[in-house]
Parts: structure tokens; C-alpha cells; sequence
């Protein structure tokens, strides 16, 4: 990560860049359906990323982006929003958390979002149970711990070492996924890891709804009573509906990671992995 992003100062004490093209990544619209009148407050700028699923190098680049898509900021205040699902299936969770510790860390503003995946290893941690170990290991814990330099028994009944490997996982990395939040909101988008009950106010969502859920929320053509901005289910794209957005590219398998950016009635994405 060559630099994390600081606030640009007042415009009188800004050098203009130097002559030469722009360095800055290219900024694809998006359809406005489900932003209409949808907006954050005022002066702040909102860049939320999508399921990082231990895929530290897209996850580094994309935080590179956002740090030169800033450049030049036009508003004074800026949030990063992490929706969840750092660690399992990727190669590099370790990392991830290292990074999300680092920008947690810096001057940003970080909302850090608690997905089904962190909430399936605190389980382990803290109850390690037979059923547990097998869960973890069959959604991508094994590559979570070999991120640890844990090597697992290649053949047999795994669930005795994956209960004593994850002792292997810091103190530090255990607090962070302890602080995680449910959710953040700013304006009128609300920002989650999986969606919300739409029979339900935003105020009387579940925690865990909102980090498991898809159906009947992800078919869902209502428009709820703020934006709402999730991952947890895979799309080729940026999925699009009436009432949501849906930024979980499948970054383990495509390598495309996605970030929204809101600021005021404005949206656009950054991606990696796309020409």
C-alpha cells in the first residue's frame, strides 16, 4: 500500500498537479434508478467495499485507487465502509486483516462491517465444537488458516487440528473481528453485509439477518426506506434494484473487488481486475 488517503487541504494551499496525463482510475456511471433521491450528507464522500474474502493484493490495489480517485477531493470529509467478509477462501486473510487493521489504524474514518464469515470464526474461537470446525472448513477456513502458516493433516478427520490451529490467529487479529459492527448509515443509505428483513424497519433489523440473508431480500422490488448497500451475494456485476445495490463481485474467484463511491447525489465504482 504505496499511501492511505489524508484530506485534501483547502483549496488555496493545493499545488496543482504536475502537466502529464492523469493517473487517477477511470470512473464507470452507474444507472441512477435505485440512487434516485437517495443521498449522504453533504461534504462527505463514502467509498464501500465489497467482499475482500482474504484477497489481500486486490484489496491493497483497490485502497490505491481510492487514495487517487481522492485526489483533488471536492468535499472535506471522507469514510471508507467495509462490508464484511475479510477472511476464508482467499489465500491471504492474514493480510487482509493486517490491512483493515492498518487503515483502522490511520486518520480514516472506518466503519469495519461483520460478515457471516467472521461470524462463523469468532464461533470457532469461542465455542470450538466438532460441528463448528466442519462448518468452518467447508465455507474456506482451511485457506484462512494456512494464511496463518497452519498446515492441516491432508487426509482423515480434520476437525481435532482445526480446532487446535486456530490458536495460531494473534490477539490483535481476535480483537479486531470482536470490534466489527453490524451496519453504518449515513444520509439515506445504510450499509450492511448480507441485507435486511424487508418485512422490517431498518431499526428493528437482527444482526444476524443482516449478515446472512439473501432471500427474500435479495428478490426483493421494494424500495426500503433507506438505500441499502450490501455483499454476501455473489454477481458478475454490480447488481442493481429498486431498493439495494449489491457490490460482491466474487474477488476469490474473478479477482474484480468492487468499491462504491457516494458523494452527495453522485455515484460512481472503482474495480480492480477490469482493463
Amino acid at each position: 500500500m504505496r499511501r492511505l488517503f489524508r484530506p485534501s487541504p483547502p483549496a488555496r494551499d493545493r499545488r496543482p498537479d504536475p502537466p502529464g496525463p492523469s493517473h487517477a482510475p477511470p470512473r464507470r456511471p452507474l444507472p441512477a434508478d435505485p440512487f434516485e433521491d437517495r443521498r449522504v450528507p453533504s461534504g462527505k464522500r463514502i467509498y464501500a467495499i465489497g467482499d475482500i474474502h482474504g484477497c489481500a493484493d486486490p484489496f491493497e490495489r483497490l485502497i490505491d485507487m481510492i487514495a487517487r480517485d481522492a485526489r483533488g477531493l471536492s468535499c472535506r470529509e471522507t469514510a471508507i465502509v467495509l462490508l464484511g467478509d475479510f477472511v476464508d477462501r482467499g489465500p491471504d486473510s492474514a493480510r487482509v486483516l493486517d490491512l483493515v487493521k492498518l487503515l483502522q489504524d490511520s486518520a480514516l474514518e472506518v466503519h469495519a462491517i461483520m460478515g457471516n464469515h467472521e461470524e462463523v470464526l469468532l464461533t470457532l474461537l469461542d465455542h470450538p465444537t466438532e460441528e463448528v470446525a466442519r462448518f468452518f472448513a467447508r465455507i474456506g477456513g482451511r485457506e484462512t488458516l494456512a494464511s496463518y502458516g497452519v498446515a492441516l493433516p491432508g487426509s482423515g478427520d480434520e476437525t481435532h487440528a482445526i480446532i487446535d490451529a486456530v490458536g495460531a490467529i494473534p490477539a490483535d487479529h481476535r480483537a479486531l473481528l470482536r470490534g466489527l459492527c453490524a451496519c453504518a448509515e449515513f444520509g439515506d443509505v445504510f450499509f450492511t453485509h448480507a441485507g435486511i428483513d424487508p418485512a422490517l424497519a431498518l431499526g428493528q433489523q437482527d444482526a444476524a439477518t443482516m449478515r446472512w440473508i439473501r432471500e427474500p431480500f435479495i428478490g426483493s422490488q421494494q424500495r426500503f426506506e433507506k438505500l441499502v448497500v450490501h455483499g454476501h451475494t455473489i454477481t458478475p456485476g454490480i447488481d442493481l434494484a429498486p431498493g439495494r445495490v449489491g457490490i460482491d463481485t466474487g474477488a476469490f474467484r474473478t479477482g474484480v473487488l468492487t468499491a462504491l463511491v457516494l458523494e452527495d447525489e453522485r455515484h460512481w465504482s472503482l474495480q480492480t481486475g477490469i482493463a
